[in-house]
């Protein structure tokens, strides 16, 4: 949705840039294709579609840039892969999942999880940064559902063009020219990682 949409604008940047790219997918995640990365309005990728989080660490090791779609489909390894990923330069940046409430997907389950897993997005150190989606396209009057003014189709779901660039002003660019790892000292409470991935995927 609107951070696939997100996430195929950078990695196409990247790729201009003559970066080496590499997009992995879920394997499970055939719902608009079975190879590409694609976005509600369309925009596609090719990606590799994987079942374990492993291999992105193996078949991603030449790449300059990395990229991860619905990465909450994978397996709670995901977790160590990032901080693989960081302990080699690769900058981890998070972004926090928009709300849905008045969608059919919407339950207290679901939105409970949303709301445990953007806080923990915000408040890890086992990220290098993060950005806010949430905040800025939602309701002022209420943080569980889109604001009407963004709404696509009236799905309660996507944000529409105004939406898509309000959330892109939302972006601090210095994230992306920021450098250096994960600091080692920085502890991780496993148990608390395996809980949230358990409860939101």
């Amino acid at each position: 949705a609107s951070k696939t949409e997100e996430l195929i604008r950078r990695l196409r940047r990247a790729k201009f840039a003559k970066q080496r790219v590499e997009i992995f997918k879920p394997a499970i995640d055939v719902r608009y294709s079975e190879e590409d990365v694609v976005s509600h309005d369309q925009k596609h990728i090719l990606s590799t579609p994987i079942d374990s989080s492993a291999s992105i660490l193996l078949l991603g090791q030449e790449s300059d840039v990395v990229g991860i779609d619905e990465a909450q489909f994978f397996d709670e390894h995901i977790v160590e892969v990032c901080n693989e990923l960081a302990s080699k330069g690769i900058r981890v940046i998070g972004a926090t999942v928009t709300p849905f409430k008045n969608n059919s997907y919407f339950s207290t389950d679901h939105e409970a999880g949303r709301q445990k897993l953007n806080n923990w997005i915000k408040t890890t150190k086992m990220l290098d940064g993060d950005i806010d989606f949430a905040a800025v396209v939602c309701d002022p009057n209420d943080s569980e559902k889109l604001d009407s003014k963004y709404l696509f189709e009236n799905d309660w779901l996507h944000p529409n063009a105004a939406g898509y660039e309000t959330m892109g002003k939302a972006i601090d660019l210095s994230l992306f020219t920021q450098t250096g790892p994960l600091a080692a000292d920085d502890e991780v409470d496993e148990d608390e990682v395996q809980g949230l991935w358990i409860e939101t995927s």
